[in-house]
């Protein structure tokens, strides 16, 4: 059988007639788990086709994924992707002992550096990070009806003739609108669908133990067996390093973070016992809310996507999530972060403490996995992607140094 003839087997089984006019295959990329993504173009519209691998995820956690985006519409979010039914009611078609997902298509991209794993992002709007964005970040943008606007956030980006500013201090000054504006908006977003699915029917307790702080807390509860395993292994130079230079940048780096984690893993470990034994709110949690997950539309917030880790915990896990990876080491976009989420769903004293052990502890050992990734036998590495995870690791550094005097403060 034809992959062609599996779409068109596929799309049979939605009611009206899907006709595609084109279909166009998305580039599959390292890390996508066998993840096949088509974009349809059909005469009523745009849609994006997905292909699950086999048997991948199971049939409760897709149908119960599909619920909560359902849910979360019903309640009026309009900026995920809701899986259309099929003839038989059914969010999925079961075809080649795999899940297919037939999604509308959200206009937009995410950040073009990174890949988004569950839904690709299409080549449509045109962001140069120069006029464009300077443009874009000094008007006001909403998300379901809460307006912002970058331009209150720094009004230092408006020049005249007489302005001596060099282009370089224009970009900069552009950037640092369009960070805000988008931290504004991604925390705003996730708010909104927080506040929307939080009566969703679960079979827990509303008020329970955080499964992600329970995890982390076993982590950290053996971590001096754990940390020096790792150390051990995964903390020499990596054969792949291909130059001097990045030699140099992983024995500082390393080094570095060796001194950060054994200056922070005391205070953690306490914080996260603490919080081990301290019930709080349990609804749906995306699980893996990332900077790349966003989509941005000519500038302004278009879509949240990537819910295939989508499970049930405080929304302190999304919210650590995902401002680590948008603010890293800026207090003041964590700041405006948070303020933003407070004014849409205020945070309880307990998951404002789980964010910060959360966002500490998820920090360090995402700086472990990228250790271990450099050893992996089983990926080859280009030079270009030693840098961006070196750069990584770099980002988290500084996080977790700004974190520590934070602390030394306090």
């Amino acid at each position: 059988m034809t992959v062609t003839w599996a779409i068109d087997k596929v799309l049979s089984e939605y009611p009206g007639n899907l006709q595609p006019d084109t279909v166009l295959s998305l580039p599959a990329r390292t890390g996508l788990s066998g993840l096949k993504h088509w974009r349809i173009d059909c005469p009523d519209g745009r849609y994006c086709l997905r292909c699950w691998s086999p048997r991948t995820p199971s049939c409760e956690r897709l149908e119960y994924t599909q619920a909560v985006l359902w849910y979360a519409v019903y309640e009026g979010i309009d900026f995920v992707p809701l899986p259309l039914e099929a003839a038989d009611r059914k969010g999925y078609v079961f075809l080649f002992d795999s899940y297919w997902e037939l999604l509308p298509w959200i206009e937009g991209e995410n950040d073009p550096s990174l890949f988004v794993p569950g839904y690709p992002p299409q080549k449509s709007a045109k962001n140069d990070g120069n006029s464009d964005s300077l443009s874009n970040v000094t008007n006001n943008s909403n998300v379901n009806g809460s307006t912002i606007s970058a331009g209150s956030f720094d009004s230092s980006s408006s020049t005249n003739s007489s302005d001596m500013q060099s282009n370089s201090d224009l970009s900069s000054n552009a950037k640092r609108q369009l960070d805000a504006l988008h931290a504004a908006t991604a925390m705003i977003a996730i708010a909104q669908f927080h506040e929307s699915t939080s009566t969703f029917p679960l079979p827990n307790e509303p008020q329970e133990l955080s499964p992600a702080i329970l995890r982390h807390a076993e982590f950290w509860k053996d971590e001096p067996e754990n940390l020096d395993n790792i150390f051990n292994n995964y903390f020499r130079s990596p054969s792949c390093l291909s130059s001097e230079s990045q030699l140099k940048r992983w024995t500082e780096q390393t080094g570095e973070f060796r001194e950060l984690v054994g200056s922070l893993r005391e205070h953690l470990t306490v914080l996260l016992e603490q919080l081990a034994i301290r019930k709080m709110s349990i609804q749906p949690s995306i699980g893996n809310a990332h900077r790349r997950h966003l989509l941005y539309n000519l500038g302004e917030f278009s879509g949240l996507i990537g819910f295939r880790e989508m499970g049930a915990d405080s929304v302190a896990l999304d919210i650590a999530s995902l401002l680590s990876s948008i603010a890293g080491g800026s207090d003041e976009l964590w700041t405006l972060g948070l303020r933003s989420y407070n004014s849409i769903r205020p945070l309880d004293e307990a998951e404002q403490q789980a964010i910060v052990g959360l966002d500490l502890s998820g920090s360090i050992m995402t700086n472990l996995q990228f250790a271990k990734l450099l050893h992996s036998d089983i990926t080859t590495h280009l030079p270009e992607q030693i840098d961006l995870i070196l750069n990584e690791i770099s980002k988290r550094n500084i996080h977790l140094a700004t974190c520590q005097k934070r602390l030394l403060a306090a």
